[in-house]
């Protein structure tokens, strides 16, 4: 069914709901600031500062500085990506001079870059909520998917991960792409649907350790999917690019801890 100008009257219901989550997951999005309430945000939130300052994109180099950072990188990553255009602005419109004043700049005025990491993990709250409404009608249908992703819209504990930069609003955001994504291989199992989940799975360890667990929901919609015997399904290529995608970005994120120290220049210095 659509409209006089030819828009499909389900995709504007869709459009209305994932604007009301924009709405509510902005709204309030500075509360607190420039004060700190939740240790995670200044945790993070260094975090990428750091590697802006440091100019490196490997806390394990520098376990010192990034004593604060005790959660995964991949996030302080993301908030990196955002914050230097905006940092860029600050300098081209003469907050500070040169960039040897950023950090006393930002010193006095923490507001902005807190409110920018806070902002995107707006972004991933209102991207979870069209999750929820994709595996909704992956399972049954677009109706099923709408109310879901509707009630999600309002629920308090999600609307309070994703007005504050912590790591379980993210965290949720990659169980739900697992879980799409098993959806996706349950029902029609393709070589990209694996070697996306292998992606996925990677990067929800690199922003939460505990994340992957999720991936059981991936080896249900494996074994469960067709008619191979469990041992066919075993052996099955796609599970193991899978899992070899997953290790190696696990791998990463793990030597990348600031807690290893194994890529320390000391370390590798050993090791030649």
């Amino acid at each position: 069914m659509t409209t006089s100008n030819g828009v499909d009257k389900k995709s504007l219901l869709l459009i209305l709901v994932l604007s009301l989550a924009v709405f509510i997951r902005v709204w309030g999005l500075d509360y607190g600031l420039p004060y700190f309430f939740i240790n995670d945000e200044r945790a993070l939130v260094y975090g990428a500062l750091k590697l802006g300052e440091l100019k490196t994109l490997i806390p394990a180099f520098n376990p010192a500085e990034f004593h604060v950072l005790y959660y995964a990188p991949l996030m302080s990553y993301l908030y990196l990506i955002f914050l230097v255009p905006f940092i860029l602005i600050q300098y081209f419109i003469g907050s500070f001079s040169n960039f040897a004043e950023i950090a006393s700049y930002f010193t006095i005025n923490p507001g902005p870059v807190w409110l920018v990491a806070r902002f995107v993990n707006a972004l991933m709250g209102v991207a979870a909520v069209y999750l929820i409404y994709l595996i909704g009608r992956k399972m049954m249908n677009y109706w099923v998917g709408l109310i879901s992703a509707l009630f999600f819209t309002f629920s308090f504990l999600h609307l309070q991960f994703s007005h504050f930069t912590r790591i379980w609003g993210p965290t949720l955001f990659f169980v739900l792409l697992i879980m799409l994504l098993s959806l996706y291989i349950y029902k029609t199992p393709k070589r990209k649907y694996y070697l996306l989940m292998g992606i996925v799975g990677g990067l929800s360890f690199g922003t939460n350790y505990i994340t992957p667990f999720a991936l059981f929901i991936f080896l249900m919609a494996h074994f469960l999917a067709g008619k191979d015997s469990f041992w066919q399904k075993l052996k099955n290529k796609n599970l193991w690019i899978t899992i070899t995608v997953f290790a190696v970005l696990a791998a990463v994120f793990i030597l990348d801890n600031r807690r290893y120290r194994l890529l320390h220049p000391k370390a590798l210095s050993m090791l030649t």
